[in-house]
């Protein structure tokens, strides 16, 4: 792990205390925070948001995990990862909150990289982003790749956070990619009991680093800055013709979410430069994006700038 990669999660975590410590425990308000913490570390680090809409998509159902008619929403946050050096890089996952009223000591007693956490969550989420099926948008003006889920290389395109109280008003989450996180079966669709359970924290896949869960934010910082979160969107180091066709057809899907952005000269310059390292061009259909908000972090170590 890099030594700018600490920086950003030691960033990152105090933000998040800033942000979270002292108020309610509302699942809706510590999201808030969350997304507050990430954008907050842009005057040190290349972060910027792209503000999107509610995004549901329909799926084949699959009773009594999901209703006759499958849908629900994607994500409540999208995070986009890159990097232009030593080589392109990037990175996408699909995240989704969620408020656990249990207590949790994950990096104060040792775990040795295992997790076995029980949390609360919906059925029809989960096997969104646990079983991963093919999907389409359920307006017109959104439509993402039918595989966006189903082909992605790793299973961290979709992901949880978990947030919960350390003490009276002070907060703190784990993140768990969505394969590690399994599910009690239901009698009909709605709330379910969700279990993530995995023997380590991070593993090669396909020779990709991957982060299979996290202990606190200052982890899920460093894994988010190094790139170990989400599935691989570029065009290096391909696994598989399939894995081709998934990154091509994801890259070109983002340059259409973000193409009236870009035509009205409304985005950033890390924006830009992850259509640049790319090489997206700009799409005749635009549709809209997979999220109230997209998150695009920038982790070249060279960008790191202290506040003097």
């Amino acid at each position: 792990m890099s030594l700018t990669a600490k920086n950003y999660g030691a960033l990152f975590a105090r933000n998040f205390s800033q942000q979270a410590n002292g108020g309610d425990g509302r699942e809706v308000r510590l999201f808030r925070c969350l997304r507050k913490a990430i954008l907050s570390t842009g005057p040190h680090f290349p972060v910027e948001e792209f503000h999107g809409n509610r995004a549901q998509v329909v799926f084949p159902a699959s009773p009594p995990w999901t209703k006759t008619v499958a849908r629900c929403e994607l994500s409540d946050l999208c995070i986009v990862w890159f990097r232009v050096h030593p080589q392109p890089s990037a990175r996408i996952t699909f995240l989704q909150a969620k408020r656990s009223h249990l207590s949790y000591n994950l990096c104060g007693q040792g775990c040795g990289g295992r997790i076995n956490e029980h949390f609360g969550g919906d059925s029809t989420q989960w096997y969104l982003l646990n079983r991963r099926p093919p999907l389409v948008g359920r307006f017109q003006t959104f439509q993402p790749p039918p595989n966006l889920l189903k082909d992605a290389l790793l299973p961290s395109v979709a992901s949880y956070c978990v947030f919960h109280e350390t003490s009276p008003q002070e907060y703190s989450f784990f993140y768990a990619s969505a394969d590690v996180i399994s599910a009690s079966k239901p009698s009909k669709p709605g709330h379910v009991q969700l279990t993530a359970c995995s023997p380590v924290m991070d593993v090669n896949n396909s020779g990709l680093d991957e982060q299979k869960w996290t202990c606190c934010p200052l982890i899920f910082g460093h894994a988010l800055y190094s790139g170990k979160i989400g599935t691989p969107i570029d065009y290096m180091n391909i696994a598989s013709p399939k894995d081709s066709v998934f990154r091509a057809s994801v890259r070109l899907w983002l340059a259409s979410v973000l193409t009236k952005a870009v035509q009205a000269q409304r985005v950033g310059p890390v924006i830009r430069a992850f259509i640049e390292t790319l090489d997206m061009p700009l799409s005749e259909k635009p549709t809209t994006a997979p999220a109230r908000s997209i998150i695009f972090v920038r982790g070249d170590a060279d960008f790191h700038r202290e506040r003097q």
